[in-house]
């Protein structure tokens, strides 16, 4: 069977309908629940994936103006998001500088 192609364009727009449309499944949880939930996603492998994926982003933010702040994301990057924060640095076009290159 042919995987029918999709345009980078008509790609683009439904991300932006899905996260203009997006509600959060945690939303009128009890502060126990939310808790627990937040446990549960840390555990998981899309909690490590989110974390890389934030602890990338805030270091390409904060290496800016904060670069001791930028240094510490790194590390929790690392320890939490592992091989996801290495992916998503990558794909940002970032280093942090742990290979003796930085941008």
């Amino acid at each position: 069977m042919k995987k029918k192609k999709v345009s980078k364009r008509k790609l683009e727009a439904s991300l932006r309908d899905y996260a203009k449309n997006y509600q959060s499944k945690y939303k009128g949880l009890k502060d126990e629940e939310r808790r627990a939930s937040a446990v549960e996603l840390f555990k998981d492998i899309r909690g490590k994936y989110v974390l890389g994926q934030a602890c990338a982003i805030a270091y390409k933010e904060l290496r800016k103006t904060e670069p001791s702040n930028a240094d510490d994301i790194a590390l929790l990057g690392e320890l939490v998001g592992g091989f996801f924060y290495a992916m998503s640095l990558s794909k940002l076009g970032l280093s942090d500088g742990r290979n003796g290159a930085s941008n």
